[in-house]
């Protein structure tokens, strides 16, 4: 760990206040989200992702890692915003795959700050992409970085186990 690291309180992975921890209720529902009509490069590690988290609780969302297209789902969009936030509002926790560029995922990630719910956001390093400075940048976001999915899953197992 860094002398900077250390400085901010980080935690052992470097990235997160040590002090930052999540209470894993004994079933929790989890708010899962990932680009959709941003572009479904990421839909095969969203799968992953998602049947991981069942480990830990029901994953509301795990519908967007099936075969929609880039258009989503044949839903209304009024429906589909409306189920979506009754689900934000039901979650224990949100936890979003930011590594593609979405409104849509901005937005439900807003909003679960807006509930005060934890929200913990997972950016590939690999894809040698820009992550936006509104994630970046929030206090209120544990922003797990990672390489490979063995290393966000060991990082995002040290948050969901407690």
């Amino acid at each position: 760990m860094s002398e900077r690291s250390k400085e901010l309180g980080l935690g052992p992975s470097g990235l997160v206040p040590s002090w930052v921890r999540i209470p894993a209720p004994a079933f929790m529902k989890i708010y899962f989200a990932g680009s959709i009509r941003g572009g479904r490069r990421g839909r095969k590690t969203y799968a992953k992702i998602i049947e991981h988290l069942k480990k830990f609780g029901v994953v509301l969302t795990e519908h967007i890692c099936n075969r929609l297209s880039c258009k989503g789902e044949k839903l209304e969009s009024k429906r589909i915003y409306e189920r979506d936030i009754k689900w934000l509002r039901e979650a224990d926790i949100v936890v979003a795959e930011v590594t593609f560029p979405s409104l849509g995922v901005g937005y439900e990630i807003a909003k679960a700050e807006e509930m005060e719910k934890k929200i913990i956001c997972l950016f590939n390093t690999r894809k040698r992409k820009k992550l936006s400075a509104m994630i970046e940048g929030n206090k209120n976001i544990i922003l797990i970085t990672y390489k490979n999915l063995e290393e966000a899953f060991k990082k995002l197992d040290e948050y969901l186990i407690q």
